[in-house]
This record gives structure tokens, C-alpha cells and sequence, in this order.
């Protein structure tokens, strides 16, 4: 690893101590640009009271940054692959800005603030603060801070943490003269014992085993025959588990027509999840304890206030960044590297890096849904148990419905009687006559029911019912003007 000091023990170039510098953790090797591993600084473990910040500096593509705090009691675990890091139990807490999670304990929670470009990013910035005192954590992901504490477990008390990181990239720690510091009002200094500077935790350098300590070698004289010399074949563990930077947390819709494919998670809505694939979305309703999907709309397109872009500033390479206005045909980008030069970007230039999360709208239509999982309930859809909305299957007003039964022939009394039997809310909450309110119960069936018993009555001169025609509830119906 480029920051750590020479294998001698000696200073690194510059006097610094070596506390100075960040220590690998965990991990198979000491470099994220080929592994995903944890580095921190345990030497810089603090107790008691105080509220301290730093950022760290995240540079080109990224794979589950983690960004945050550990305990002192973090167990170091070096020299083979590990599935888990900052957050990944009881001993840290983080943010993981790709994906919009905050981790503690193991478990992740929505996170509501801007997001991280996974690639094409150039430099991106997460802030860290916390108060020791109150055991809160705030996060500020590309200059764009949260506005009250994440929604951890409170930090334990009389435990020493200090600054930490997991990812797969390359990145840097700073500690003093932040590019985008916490609210003065917040009243943040910075990381006691720390030193200025950008501290590199990648490994940018070339060389043998002996200079990067992240691979070794060997080599054969002579004749190897699989047949003759070899006994077996083992595969190692690391290839046998799947650490969470391999892990997908896309959803696959299958079964439901035009509505099928790949929902990529895109942000957070009612603080769970959120899905968007090319035709439509995945959300999950509290009010109701239901999990819905709704079609997208020519109106989902195009960057919003708050989306995370991309972007070629002045020709070079692209920038990630934060839209904080908009203006016609262009768009005000708050970048991510600080730079002040060419904010303004023409909308037909820019793309919609990470997440999408400020496009969705929920104005009370949507096509299919489903009850939680008892185990994951509002952390993940579930994966069966999908129904179409009652209206999908056609409704009338009930109004409407007396008149279309009156034309029918039906007398007030049956009339009545269908209405109270079909009458239910939708999903915009409005009570109507449904075609279908279950699966056991459906217009069709009971007016055919209703058809029999007239011919079993009927008396000449009296008039039988005629079928009420698809059309009636097709055209009244559709699920796209249920509301």
C-alpha cells in the first residue's frame, strides 16, 4: 500500500508519524484497486465526548464504498478474503453511498441523501461527523449533507471508535481543510491527533512482493502432468463466497406482461426501498403494509433538482456532481471536486449516474402488489405473492352502475342488493362498484346466477336480463385512470 511506511519501521517521507497513515484491517490484500478490503485508523481511537469530522476522497469507478466508524473491539482479520467490513456487525457504522444503505450491526437502513456515481465519477467526496456525546452520525455525500442524524443504533458509550473504510477503488483520507466541511452550525472540528494532507490508501505503485505485499508467486522447473502429479483440484473459499460487492440487489419481475425485467434499486421512498426498470417501478406503501408497482411515465425522464450526474466539464474527462438548479435547457451542477468552472451543462449532456430516486412520484396509482415478507418486510420485495389491483379488472360508479342496471332491466331491489355485494375502494381510496373485488366474488358470476334464477321464474310477458356488455367496465376501467 502506498501509505504505509517502510518495512523497516522508519517515518514515512515527510516526518509524519507513523499513526499518520491508515492500517490495513481486513482483507486478502493491500490493495482495493484489486480487492475489497477495510483500512483504518485504530491507533486514532477516541473516548468519551467531543464532535469531529473528515471525508474521505473517492476516485474513478467504486464497488461498495462503506464509509464510517469502528470500535476499538473490531476484529482484524488479515491476509484471506472477507465477505464483511465497516457496519458489517456490531462494531461499526457507515454509510454506503453507491447504493443509498447505512449499515450498523449487520443491518442496512435507507438512506435518503444524495448518492455517489458508481463509475465515470472522477473525484467524489464522503463526509463523516458524529457526536460522541449524543452517539449520532451525520453524512454528507458530495457536499450535499444530511440534515438530521442517520437512523443508526446509538453509538455505545465509554467505547473507543475510530475512522474506517471498506471498498474496492482507490481513495484517500482527509482530516483537516475539508472541501466540504458539516454546517458551521453543527459545530464540528476536526479528527483529534490527525495531520493535513490527502493520506492515500490505495496502491498506485509498481513493483515485486516485497514492495506491495498483495500477491505472491511460484514457479515450476520440470515436467507437471495433471494426470501423473496432481491428486485434486481445490477450490478456495474466496471463490466459494459471495462477499456483498458480488451480491446483486436488483429484482427480477417475471409474469407480469409489459411490466416485466430488471429493477435496478435506485433510492429509498418511505424509507425502504426503491426499484426502477424501463417500465415502471417498485415501492413499498407503509400506509398500507403493501409492496406496489406503478408504470413509469414520459414525466420520469430528465434530471431533477438533487440527482447525482455526470458529466464532460470543458472537454475532459467525466465528473460527478450534484444538480442544484434548473434552467431550461440546461442544468446548475454543484460538482463534486469543488471546481467552480463550467457548472452549467446542457441538459442533453448530462446523465442521471446514480440514482433516480427524485423522479418517482406516487399519486396513488399502480398496477400490481403484494404483502410483506414476514422476515424482510420493508427491507426487499417479496418475491411471490404478486396480484393485480381489484380496478384491473374494471369498475363503475355507483351511479353509473344503477343506470347501466335500470337499461338492463334490473329492478332496484336486485340492483341494490349487486352494488352492496361489489362495492369496495381502490386504490386511490374511492368507493366504487369493481367487476372483481376477489377471487371468489366477480360480477360476472353473480349476475349469471341471477340470469338462472329469472328463467326459473320467468312468466310470459316479463323480460329477461341481458348480459352487461365488457365495454361498460373496459371503458370506465382502466387500471391507467384508476385514482
Amino acid at each position: 500500500m502506498a501509505a504505509l511506511p517502510n518495512s523497516d519501521g522508519s517515518k514515512p517521507v515527510g516526518g509524519l508519524p507513523k499513526s499518520a497513515w491508515p492500517q490495513v484491517l481486513r482483507g486478502e490484500s493491500e490493495d482495493p484497486a484489486r480487492e475489497w478490503i477495510t483500512v483504518g485508523y485504530p491507533t486514532l481511537a477516541h473516548r468519551g465526548q467531543g464532535r469531529f469530522a473528515y471525508e474521505v476522497e473517492l476516485y474513478g469507478d467504486l464497488c461498495c464504498p462503506q464509509v464510517g466508524l469502528l470500535s476499538e473491539h473490531f476484529a482484524v482479520s488479515l491476509g484471506k478474503r472477507c465477505p464483511t467490513g465497516v457496519g458489517d456487525d456490531e462494531h461499526g457504522w457507515a454509510l454506503d453511498g453507491l447504493h443509498g444503505e447505512t449499515w450498523a450491526g449487520g443491518q442496512s437502513s435507507c438512506w435518503q441523501g444524495a448518492r455517489l456515481a458508481e463509475s465515470n465519477g472522477g473525484k467524489q467526496i464522503v463526509g463523516v461527523a458524529v457526536d460522541l456525546a449524543e452517539g449520532k452520525m451525520w453524512f454528507g455525500v458530495n457536499g450535499q449533507w444530511s440534515q438530521e442524524a442517520a437512523v443508526l443504533p446509538k453509538l455505545p458509550e465509554r467505547i473507543a471508535v475510530y475512522p474506517a473504510l471498506t471498498f474496492k477503488g482507490r481513495g484517500a483520507f482527509v482530516f483537516q481543510q475539508l472541501s466540504f466541511p458539516p454546517p458551521i452550525a453543527l459545530g464540528f472540528t476536526h479528527w483529534p491527533k490527525t495531520h493535513k494532507g490527502k493520506f492515500r490508501v490505495d496502491c498506485p505503485r509498481v513493483g515485486d512482493s516485497d514492495t506491495l505485499c498483495c500477491y505472491k508467486e511460484f514457479q515450476v522447473h520440470g515436467e507437471l502432468c495433471l494426470k501423473k502429479h496432481v491428486q485434486r483440484l481445490v477450490a478456495s473459499v474466496k471463490y466459494r463466497e459471495a462477499p456483498k460487492f458480488e451480491r446483486s440487489r436488483n429484482v427480477e419481475m417475471t409474469k407480469a406482461g409489459h411490466l416485466n425485467g430488471t429493477y435496478a434499486k435506485v433510492g429509498s421512498h418511505n424509507n425502504a426501498p426503491l426499484y426502477r426498470s424501463e417500465g415502471g417501478w417498485i415501492f413499498y406503501d407503509r400506509a398500507a403494509g403493501l409492496w406496489k408497482v406503478s408504470e413509469s411515465s414520459a414525466e420520469d425522464a430528465g434530471p431533477k433538482v438533487g440527482d447525482t450526474v455526470t458529466a464532460e466539464r470543458g472537454g475532459g474527462p467525466p465528473q460527478a456532481g450534484v444538480v442544484s438548479k434548473l434552467a431550461g435547457s440546461s442544468v446548475e451542477i454543484c460538482w463534486a471536486d469543488g471546481s467552480e468552472e463550467d457548472k452549467m451543462q446542457p441538459k442533453d449532456e448530462v446523465t442521471v449516474a446514480a440514482s433516480a430516486a427524485t423522479q418517482f412520484k406516487d399519486n396513488g396509482t399502480f398496477l400490481l402488489q403484494a404483502t410483506q415478507d414476514a422476515f424482510i418486510q420493508d427491507r426487499a420485495p417479496p418475491v411471490s405473492g404478486w396480484m393485480a389491483t381489484p380496478e384491473s379488472g374494471g369498475y363503475l360508479e355507483p351511479d353509473a352502475f344503477k343506470d347501466a342496471m335500470a337499461t338492463l332491466g334490473l329492478d332496484e331491489s336486485s340492483s341494490k342488493s349487486l352494488a352492496d355485494q361489489l362495492l369496495s375502494a381502490i386504490s386511490s381510496g374511492k368507493q366504487v362498484v369493481l367487476r372483481r373485488p376477489s377471487v371468489d366474488l366477480s360480477f360476472d358470476g353473480l349476475w349469471d346466477k341471477l340470469g338462472r334464477e329469472e328463467e326459473t321464474q320467468h312468466r310470459p310477458g316479463r323480460k329477461l336480463l341481458r348480459p352487461l356488455s365488457p365495454s361498460t367496465w373496459t371503458a370506465k376501467a382502466s387500471p391507467r385512470t384508476a385514482r
